[in-house]
């Protein structure tokens, strides 16, 4: 994970398949490099938003107490109250979706390393679907912090058991969460949720191209919509592209060859088939590209700069911005 990477089908071949994850070099050195410009600006006695200021409707009120004992997650869900996520797959993609934005905020070599480990020994927190104030995924992945800090429950390899005895089965050494070391991306739960969809939609439509192509074969179809002269005349990539790939799927079959009991046109039903198709695949396409660039881009709330200067861009040089 480099923080601006990541694809969807590395996500479903972790969430599902159990591919290994490793975050590099850079995006370690990245994070660290943003904790550090967080503390020293702390240790000025500059204002800092989740910082040494509090979130939210706190936004105002000075989080020293709590910043010197150590951030605590902010799930106020109790176990059992709100409905548990019982898909696996969704809580680790959710969880692969929160780690790969964490370089762009700020962290510990240490704490991320423990999310990898989380993922690559099957240790997933148990997580539940609500709880969280506003449109934001805030409290439900608190359930990650909570499980790296051996609170509440969580599963070790599909068994449900206390997060302490997970981590320990695991071998995984709680590491310490205290400022500023656990910032990702605060709506991975929706994201992970799309890029299923983006998946499972590949797929359906793949198996409605493949239906299409019997169909046409059975009903001993005309293929002469699909040609790409015809093609040349409709000026829709997507539709073009899906008549060719429908098309390709025929090739050497019967249809190619003469047959007197053809009949000229197809019902609507099956010569504009493609056309539907065509236009679901481009609706695909542009949720694929949404999504993986919403999960490679950060949505929290504190982004460090780290290496910006007043010169580099004009607002940064105004009194407001400078303080």
């Amino acid at each position: 994970m480099t923080g601006r990477s990541l694809t969807i089908d590395e996500v479903v071949a972790v969430a599902r398949h159990g591919a290994q994850v490793a975050f590099s070099a850079e995006a370690i050195q990245h994070a660290v490099d943003g904790r550090g410009l967080m503390l020293e600006a702390d240790a000025e006695g500059i204002t800092v938003y989740g910082v040494n200021r509090g979130g939210g409707a706190l936004r105002e009120v000075s989080s020293r107490q709590e910043t010197e004992a150590g951030r605590q997650p902010r799930s106020a869900n109790a176990d059992g109250a709100p409905p548990e996520i019982d898909d696996e797959a969704l809580v680790r993609a959710n969880m692969v979706i929160h780690a790969n934005t964490i370089p762009a905020n700020a962290s510990t070599p240490e704490f991320m390393q423990a999310l990898v480990l989380l993922l690559n020994r099957r240790v997933t927190p148990v997580m539940y679907s609500r709880g969280s104030l506003g449109e934001g995924d805030l409290f439900v992945n608190d359930a990650v912090d909570l499980t790296l800090a051996g609170r509440r429950d969580a599963y070790y390899r599909g068994v449900r058991m206390p997060a302490l005895e997970a981590l320990r089965r695991a071998g995984i050494t709680p590491p310490h969460v205290g400022l500023v070391e656990t910032g990702g991306t605060n709506n991975a739960y929706a994201i992970a949720q799309a890029a299923f969809m983006v998946a499972d939609g590949r797929d359906a439509l793949a198996w409605a191209d493949l239906i299409l192509a019997m169909d046409l074969d059975a009903m001993d179809s005309s293929l002469t919509p699909l040609a790409m002269p015809v093609q040349a005349a409709r000026l829709f990539a997507w539709v073009n592209w899906d008549a060719e790939r429908v098309l390709d799927m025929l090739r050497g079959g019967y249809l190619f060859q003469a047959d007197a009991r053809r009949i000229l046109q197809d019902p609507e039903s099956l010569r504009a088939s493609y056309v539907r198709q065509g236009s679901a695949w481009q609706a695909w396409a542009a949720l694929r590209d949404a999504v993986t660039l919403q999960m490679n881009s950060s949505s929290a709330s504190l982004i460090p700069a780290v290496g910006a200067s007043p010169s580099d861009f004009w607002e940064l040089s105004t009194p407001e911005m400078r303080s």
